[in-house]
Parts: structure tokens; C-alpha cells; sequence
């Protein structure tokens, strides 16, 4: 299993010199870049001898997944320059949670709703496969937005979507906001594409490494998904600088967790 950490671009070196595999870096920040930044970036990241795997925070606000601005061609105009950035970028696997993009108005109609959500990651997978890049359904809890707020609900969207590159994020922290993160995840084991952990120094907006009180649980739920045959990648998603005697405790449970 790889392990990586989302953060910003600047702090890749010193997640390579902790021992990180990777680093999963903001998907809208990479879109956001103009083109002569984005090239240095990738250089930069090649120079250093740090993967980009993986990419978290999809996209703004203005790519809307559901409610009354949807726009589906301006949502696949952007999944095709992500797409082609990410391949340049060597990554494999992109999470969207975006709540911002998914925060329905009071009373919204719930089936116009779902029929827009399958649309949306139709149309965004689609273009992501033609790279061979995985994109991935994420669950956010209830304190992030009103939509998609469940393991199931994702699980549900992407079955009734049936592409094989898209999967479903298996994200701890939100996880125990929907008091969900010890369920058997053994009927989801053939869609998980990627995992989130991490725990918060405050606040849902301040997500950070994994607190020293809660590594058993943290350990118990990394085996658990050992023991169901995931092996692929599990990244510690922060919103905060990183802390390297946090970061390095992080990684040796993890590492410690799936041998």
C-alpha cells in the first residue's frame, strides 16, 4: 500500500524526506495555474523525485455537481483540462468531495438532484478515462454540505453509473461525522478506489494528522481494510501546514497498521 499526503505543492520535499510515497495535491489549484506555472510546478516535483498520485479538492464552487446552476458542459470543458494536467502530472487517482459544488437550496428537488449527480461523474470519468485515471466518489459529512453524505449514497451513485474507472472514496474523517466509520465495508470492497484519514486539530476546516488518543481506532480501521484486499493507496488528508513530527507518527501507523 502507498501512502501519501494531501498538501500543497511547496511541501512536497519535506513529505519525501518524512518518507511519504506521494503527494495529493488540490486539483482546482492545479487548473488554476496558468500554463508557464504549471510547468514549472511539474518540473519542480520531478526534480525533487516526489509522485503526484493523486489529487483531492476537485474543483470551485462555479463546477457545480448538483443544484440550480448545474451546467454540464461547462463541468465536462473543465474535467477535460484536469484531466490532461493530471496525466501530466503522472496521477492516478482523483477524489472529488467538493462540498461547495454540491450544497442543494432548501426544498431542491432530490431526483433532479441524483439525475444531475450521474451525469456530472458520467461525464467527468468519462474524460479521465481516456488517460486510464480512476476518479472517485467521496461521502462528505453532513458539516460540509447537504449531499452525497453516505458511504451507501456514494456506493449506490456509482453502481448505477457502471464505468469501470469510477470508484468511491473511503474517507474516515467523514465517515464519523455520518457515524459510519465502523461499518463493515466488505459489500463495497469491489469499488473502493481510494482512502482518506485523518482527524482535526479544532474544526472540520482544520483537518490535520491523526491524534495520538484515537491510533488504536485509526489501526483497527487501517486492518480492517487490509483484511478485505485493499492495497492500493491511502492518503492522510490535511488542511493545515505540515507538521513533520505529526506527519512521521502518521506514517509509521499506517505503515505499522497494514503489515
Amino acid at each position: 500500500m502507498l501512502i501519501g499526503c494531501c498538501a500543497n505543492i511547496h511541501e512536497a520535499p519535506r513529505l519525501k524526506k518524512i518518507g511519504y510515497d506521494y503527494v495529493e495535491l488540490s486539483g482546482k489549484k492545479i487548473c488554476q495555474m496558468k500554463d508557464a506555472e504549471f510547468k514549472k510546478n511539474v518540473e519542480f516535483l520531478k526534480k525533487i523525485g516526489m509522485a503526484c498520485l493523486a489529487m483531492n479538492a476537485y474543483c470551485t464552487p462555479e463546477i457545480t455537481i448538483v443544484g440550480s446552476s448545474f451546467d454540464l458542459e461547462k463541468a465536462k470543458k473543465y474535467a477535460e483540462k484536469c484531466a490532461y494536467r493530471a496525466n501530466i502530472l503522472g496521477v492516478k487517482k482523483v477524489n472529488i468531495g467538493s462540498p461547495g459544488s454540491r450544497q442543494l437550496p432548501e426544498n431542491y428537488d432530490r431526483k433532479i438532484a441524483y439525475n444531475q449527480s450521474k451525469d456530472f461523474f458520467a461525464v467527468t470519468a468519462m474524460e479521465f478515462n481516456k488517460y486510464g485515471i480512476e476518479v472517485c466518489i467521496e461521502a462528505l459529512g453532513k458539516c460540509y454540505c447537504n449531499y452525497l453524505n453516505t458511504v451507501e449514497e456514494a456506493a449506490y451513485l456509482c453502481r448505477d453509473i457502471e464505468m469501470e474507472n469510477l470508484k468511491i472514496v473511503v474517507d474516515f474523517y467523514n465517515m464519523e461525522h455520518s457515524q459510519e466509520a465502523d461499518i463493515s465495508l466488505e459489500e463495497y470492497q469491489d469499488i473502493i478506489g481510494h482512502v482518506h484519514i485523518s482527524d482535526d486539530a479544532g474544526s472540520p476546516m482544520e483537518r490535520f494528522f491523526m491524534v495520538q488518543d484515537k491510533f488504536a481506532i485509526h489501526k483497527k480501521r487501517i486492518q480492517a481494510l487490509s483484511i478485505l484486499g485493499y492495497d492500493e493507496m491511502i492518503s492522510v488528508e490535511i488542511d493545515l501546514e505540515v507538521d513533520e513530527i505529526k506527519a512521521k507518527q502518521s506514517l509509521d501507523l499506517i505503515r505499522k497498521s497494514i503489515k
